[in-house]
C-alpha cells in the first residue's frame, strides 16, 4: 500500500517460511507481450537453478514489476516461478515515473530492503548467471554494490541489510529527485544523499 499521504510505499512481505537467512532477488517487468520479458524470466531460472546445484543456503525471490494495463504475468509464468520454489511479490512503485524508463526500473531494487525477515539479501540483475556459490557475498559486512553510469542503483549487484526505515528513506528521496535520464554521465545531485 502507500503511507500516509507521503507518497512513500509502505511494503509488506509476508513472513517467509523458510529458515533461511538469506535472499537473493532479481526484478522482473510484466508486458503485453511476453517476448519482452521471457528472456530475462529465463536467466532468472537458470541462476535459481545454478545456485541451487551450487548448495545455496538462501531463498531466490523476484520482485515483479507491475506495468500500467498489466498487473500480472500470464498464470504459466507464475506457475513456472512456483513450481521452481521462486518467491515472488508484485511491486507497483509509488514514485511518478514511467515503470519501462530507466529510473523506473533501476530504482525498484530498493525493494530489496522490504525484506526484513532476512539478515542479508543480495541483488543480482536477471542476466547474471552465477558459476559458483555465492553465499560468501553474505557475509560482506556492509552494503556493497555498484553504481553504473545512469543510476545510482544501476549495478548488476548489491549486498545489503534490509531495513524498512532505508527503503522509506530512499522512497522519498526518489519521489523528490524524479526520473533519471538515459545516458552515461552520473545524475546530477544524487550520489550524495543514497
Amino acid at each position: 500500500g502507500v503511507g500516509s499521504g507521503s507518497g512513500v510505499a509502505s511494503v509488506a512481505v509476508p513472513p517467509s517460511s523458510s529458515s533461511k537467512p538469506w535472499a537473493y532477488v532479481t526484478i522482473l517487468s510484466t508486458s503485453r507481450e511476453r517476448r519482452r520479458y521471457i528472456g530475462y524470466m529465463s536467466g532468472i531460472l537458470v541462476a535459481d537453478r545454478a545456485l541451487k546445484k551450487l548448495n545455496t543456503n538462501a531463498d531466490f525471490w523476484v520482485f515483479v514489476i507491475s506495468t500500467p494495463g498489466v498487473e500480472r504475468l500470464p498464470e504459466k509464468d507464475e506457475s513456472l516461478l512456483t513450481r521452481n520454489k521462486v518467491k515472488f511479490k508484485y511491486i507497483t512503485p509509488p514514485w511518478k515515473m514511467p515503470v519501462n524508463s530507466v529510473g523506473g526500473v533501476m530504482l525498484t531494487k530498493i525493494y530489496c530492503w522490504t525484506l526484513a525477515q532476512y539478515s542479508r539479501v543480495l541483488y543480482i540483475d536477471s542476466d547474471v548467471f552465477p558459476t559458483q556459490n555465492m553465499d560468501p557475498y553474505f557475509d560482506t559486512p556492509r552494503t556493497t554494490g555498484f553504481a553504473g553510469g545512469r543510476s545510482p542503483l544501476n549495478g548488476g549487484f548489491l549486498v545489503l541489510t534490509p531495513g524498512q526505515k532505508v527503503f522509506d528513506k530512499m522512497s522519498e528521496l526518489i519521489a523528490k529527485k524524479g526520473d533519471i535520464a538515459a545516458g552515461d554521465n552520473p545524475p546530477v545531485g544524487w550520489d550524495p544523499e543514497v
